[in-house]
């Protein structure tokens, strides 16, 4: 959408054609070292996500056209400005959007409020700055059953990826390396999974007892 619309102006500046300001997008994206795939609509891998979602890299990139059109035709430097904010808005809108439903930990009451609460606003904002775009398939789920889906399941979307299954690894390892004084196979085996269900499970933590300190010996 961001390149549509400047795509437009750049028409109105240049009908010949000769000027490009979406290859200003491109190049700011080489910048930052982010590559969009030649497949699926050229979208981008996650990681390229995270690092086009900082605010830093947001401003970078819209302030990229605004500059390239102050080069070469002023007098469209106005709704060129106009163009870059509502979309550097949108972006960083979803970016709080992103970072709240991305997590990998268990999500408390209020996080998963102020999660819903931040959909809410950029769907609202999305509809009033464009209206006559779709709201795509992504951005249904986004809205009507991201926040159900946290609070039915008590974790961030990112648990259920390749975030989670990083994350559940690296719990395993920890508490593997915590009972490696136990030689039997199935023990083992026995002791990490509970562990880690009592770990995961709020539900369960009140159940744990409590570590029994061992008393040291006298001397007799």
């Amino acid at each position: 959408m961001f390149e549509d619309d400047i795509a437009k102006l750049q028409k109105k500046i240049d009908p010949s054609g000769t000027l490009n300001l979406v290859q200003s997008l491109d190049k700011t994206l080489q910048r930052m070292n982010v590559k969009r795939q030649a497949y699926n609509g050229k979208s981008f891998v996650g990681n390229h996500v995270h690092k086009c979602l900082q605010d830093g890299n947001i401003d970078m990139l819209t302030n990229a056209v605004i500059e390239e059109v102050k080069a070469v035709s002023p007098e469209y430097q106005d709704e060129a400005t106009t163009i870059c904010t509502k979309f550097n808005k949108l972006l960083k809108m979803f970016a709080k959007c992103h970072a709240g439903y991305s997590k990998c930990d268990y999500m408390e009451a209020e996080e998963i409020k102020e999660l819903e609460t931040n959909i809410d606003c950029l769907m609202a904002f999305y509809r009033e700055q464009f209206p006559n775009a779709k709201v795509s398939p992504k951005m249904h789920i986004l809205e009507d059953h991201t926040v159900p889906w946290i609070q039915k399941w008590g974790f961030g979307c990112g648990f259920h990826g390749e975030q989670g299954g990083e994350h559940v690894h690296a719990d395993l390892n920890n508490i593997r390396y915590n009972v490696r004084g136990l030689k039997d196979d199935l023990e083992i085996t026995k002791c990490v999974m509970k562990e880690h269900w009592t770990q995961v499970s709020p539900t369960t933590q009140k159940f744990k007892p409590e570590a029994v300190k061992k008393r040291c010996k006298t001397s007799m």
